[in-house]
């Protein structure tokens, strides 16, 4: 990769690789460039401002060549400099493109080269107007655990950031987050908790749950482990999720859409007795009911079809999952999972 320390916001617009990684991304891009931002943070308005520029003009106009996204960064550059119109010539066939394009990136600029280029700086700073913050960045390659001054402690993976007032004395206890983190949360009923990520807030009382939402991803997912949480988009809690053990929230920055579903390996959510996977011509409906308290999951199925149907098996060690296809096989059934349900699709037995 090259050294983009120096580089304009023009020379990144310019630059295919950068395009790429914005448009496009692959793991390899997303990882060097979360790095790459962790190791010059100063850059982050910089990087953001040209990321959004791009992502403008390709909305605007999907079939502009390099050479075209040239002429226009650069009379935008100067346009920068003047802050004067700049007069333009093009054939007829091009023109509507090139004034949209034009109009497009001035107010893209013009509009974000004065506000916070991210989410997570934007509340940041109204954090900051309120109260006195503290920021910490994990520049390290290990995770960083932070104690917060309630005693509730994050877990910060590697490229990440949070900021947060230095003293909890308000009606609710504020948290912004770039990037991963585990949050093991102290109960307080009475002052909630809440986290912002790229337009997402998960607003909690006392839990434990992990929230991925780097400035580069698309989605932002809430994962619980604990406890129950809400989550809702920043500007309205029209929508709202509530998550339990075992579930998590996806929300797409980009069609704005947010919907709950299973984890992809839920873990128990309370300690089975030595013998409480072990069946014996135990009942299907009893099987599954075992299943749905450990694993705190909804399971449907048609109670006349199963009736009759019984199991023999010992499952101490397989997942959810891995338990559920066994049981599925030995009496000729499927499941499906919908959102934050099981369905089992029975013929009886």
């Amino acid at each position: 990769m090259l050294d983009y320390t120096d580089y304009t916001v023009e020379q990144l617009i310019l630059h295919e690789a950068f395009r790429k990684w914005v448009l496009h991304p692959e793991d390899e891009d997303v990882r060097y460039w979360n790095e790459w931002l962790n190791r010059y943070p100063h850059r982050r308005a910089d990087v953001a401002r040209a990321a959004r520029f791009v992502r403008e003009l390709h909305d605007a106009h999907e079939e502009l060549s390099d050479d075209e996204l040239r002429e226009e960064v650069g009379k935008l550059a100067a346009l920068r400099r003047s802050a004067k119109p700049v007069r333009r010539t093009f054939g007829l066939f091009r023109v509507a493109a090139a004034v949209a394009v034009l109009v497009l990136a001035g107010y893209a600029f013009f509009h974000y080269r004065d506000v916070p280029a991210t989410a997570y700086e934007a509340q940041k700073e109204r954090l900051e107007a309120v109260s006195t913050t503290t920021e910490v960045a994990n520049s390290g390659s290990a995770e960083q655990p932070v104690t917060l001054p309630d005693g509730s402690v994050v877990t910060l993976a590697p490229g990440s950031r949070i900021s947060y007032a230095k003293a909890f004395d308000g009606a609710t206890r504020e948290v912004t987050l770039s990037g991963e983190a585990f949050f093991q949360v102290v109960r307080r009923p009475e002052q909630p908790f809440l986290v912002y990520a790229n337009d997402l807030v998960t607003k909690v009382l006392g839990t434990s749950f992990r929230i991925r939402a780097f400035e580069s991803d698309r989605e932002v997912k809430v994962i619980v482990k604990t406890g129950k949480v809400s989550v809702f988009r920043n500007k309205t809690t029209e929508g709202t999720l509530f998550l339990t053990p075992n579930q998590q929230a996806t929300f797409d920055r980009e069609d704005g859409a947010l919907a709950s579903t299973l984890v992809s390996r839920p873990e128990p959510v309370v300690a089975p007795s030595v013998h409480a996977f072990t069946f014996d011509h135990t009942p299907v409906a009893e099987a599954l009911g075992t299943l749905g308290k450990v694993y705190g999951v909804e399971i449907d199925y048609d109670a006349r079809a199963l009736e009759r149907c019984e199991i023999n098996a010992e499952m101490d060690r397989e997942s959810l999952f891995e338990k559920l296809d066994l049981i599925c096989k030995a009496i000729d059934a499927r499941y499906e999972v919908t959102g934050t349900k099981i369905i089992i699709h029975a013929k009886g037995c």
